[in-house]
Order: structure tokens, then sequence, then C-alpha cells
């Protein structure tokens, strides 16, 4: 589905963004980031209305830019690694399994005890020793009650 915002709805959008924002660390060849100063949701990503619908504000940005409709079953990942950022050049259209791959989650290697994530169930990354402490912990707390 195309986003298809009116003239005003444009002029309002590009003044929501600072188009100085910061080189991101995770990709300095990148350039800065166009950071969202709107509205945000409680992942931190950019919203803007656009009657009678909420949308992403990178989505917005990205299919006004190069005049495109999002492709069904794709999500854009942010190259940079920034939520707030809308610089179409550091969103990448990709499917839902590849932008959880990407997640910086998926690229941590050890958990917080220090061992390897081995195991992936698709959307979360495990450690087998830390999940099998966690059942041993639960399993001896439901014999004891």
């Amino acid at each position: 589905m195309q986003v298809h915002p009116t003239t005003h709805q444009r002029v309002l959008l590009w003044l929501k963004i600072d188009f100085n924002g910061p080189i991101p660390e995770y990709r300095p060849d990148l350039g800065p980031c166009w950071v969202w100063t709107g509205c945000v949701d409680r992942d931190g990503y950019g919203q803007h209305k656009i009657r009678p619908r909420q949308y992403k504000a990178h989505q917005v940005v990205y299919e006004v830019v190069y005049a495109c409709s999002k492709l069904p079953g794709y999500q854009y990942d942010h190259l940079c690694r920034v939520h707030r950022c809308v610089n179409p050049t550091h969103l990448e259209p990709v499917t839902p399994k590849e932008n959880s791959e990407r997640s910086a989650p998926a690229t941590k290697l050890l958990c917080k005890r220090g061992h390897p994530f081995d195991y992936w169930n698709g959307k979360n990354r495990y450690c087998r020793a830390c999940n099998a402490e966690h059942h041993r912990r639960y399993r001896s707390q439901s014999i004891a009650s």
C-alpha cells in the first residue's frame, strides 16, 4: 500500500526532520542520519499521521523520496541502527526474517553470563546453559510447593 500524503502533509513531514543528525557509530560510511523530531512509538520509531492512519515516519519518507510503495511482506531495515533515522539511503527493504537476523540482539555472540548463544527460535536467541538452569530452578520450585 503506497502512502499518498497531500502537499500540506509533505511540508509537515519535512519540518519534523533534523537533516544534520549524528553519523552512526555502527555504519559511519552511510553519512549523517536524518533524525525524526516528531512523535515516536514505544520502540523509538518515528510516527507520522496521514489521515486517518498513523504510519512509520521512515516508511513515509522512503516512499515519498523514491515514489514507490512498500513491497508486500517486506520491512525497512535501518542500516544505521538508529530507530529515529528517516534518511532513505539508510533504509533497505528486507524480509522480516532477514531484518530479525540483522537486529542488534541477533548479532550478539554471548549471553549476559558469558555463554555462547547456541539456540535461535527464529525470533530470539538463547543460551542452552542458562535456559537449562532456568528450567532446573523452575522444576525445583514447583516440587517444593
